[in-house]
């Protein structure tokens, strides 16, 4: 894992000129060749609120490490290839860089006329797929936090508090399967504006109960998906 380590004026001149786009808690900034930096906000959760000094974002550390070891096993995402420091204190990532990428939020509004949307939503859930049989849960799913890059996807968004791994709480999946349908149903109604083709996306609430195998409960969504396929072709 690699680590960089600042002054507050050379990461200054480094991020000058650099910025490429912002989130709700962090801005990317083009750093050298294919790598960017993923920088936090110093907001209240990198402020300790006792003494209010900056402490950064330590968990942080933690969770590049801990993904750091299944990079072998992961083919479909880009980790966080390793932290910033600012005077010793953990303050962001290192991350790839993707030239000529678009996030699918952006992608869909710029394309109102796309012929086959699901067949991108189940790109998203190989993706989902391949980290939850690794022991990997991502619940921040939503449009923004994917990025097309040529005919591949890619997370772009590893937050330390979004992510759990290996986490008894098998809750967090139920949540992730919640968020993936709120992005497809927002994706295909408030985007592309499909509403008098598809049906919603919807999540039983049975399926808490499925993580005894987890490929089940990603096959059932899979075949709910193929079935919103078939009705718009049907439909159409």
């Amino acid at each position: 894992m690699k680590e960089i380590n600042f002054t507050e004026n050379e990461l200054k001149e480094t991020l000058k000129g650099n910025y490429v786009a912002s989130g709700s808690e962090a801005s990317i900034y083009k750093y050298k060749d294919n790598i960017a930096i993923r920088l936090y906000d110093v907001n209240d959760s990198s402020i300790n609120p006792v003494t209010g000094k900056v402490e950064g974002r330590p968990l942080c550390e933690k969770l590049v490490k801990n993904l750091h070891v299944y990079k072998d096993n992961i083919k479909l995402s880009s980790f966080p290839i390793g932290i910033v420091k600012v005077n010793d204190i953990v303050m962001g990532q290192l991350v790839r860089y993707y030239k000529n990428s678009i996030t699918l939020t952006d992608f869909f509004k710029s394309s109102p006329s796309i012929d086959d949307p699901i067949h991108y939503y189940l790109k998203v859930l190989d993706i989902l797929e391949e980290l939850a049989l690794n022991g990997i849960c991502y619940e921040d799913v939503h449009g923004g936090n994917f990025l097309i890059v040529g005919n591949k996807f890619k997370i772009i968004d590893f937050s330390e508090y979004r992510i759990k791994i290996n986490d008894n709480y098998k809750g967090a999946y139920y949540n992730m399967f919640q968020n993936f349908s709120s992005m497809v149903n927002n994706l295909n109604f408030k985007v592309l504006k499909l509403e008098d083709v598809y049906d919603r996306l919807n999540i039983p609430s049975e399926i808490k109960n499925s993580y005894e195998n987890l490929e089940e409960s990603f096959d059932y969504i899979r075949n709910q998906l193929k079935n919103l396929k078939k009705e718009n072709n049907r439909t159409r």
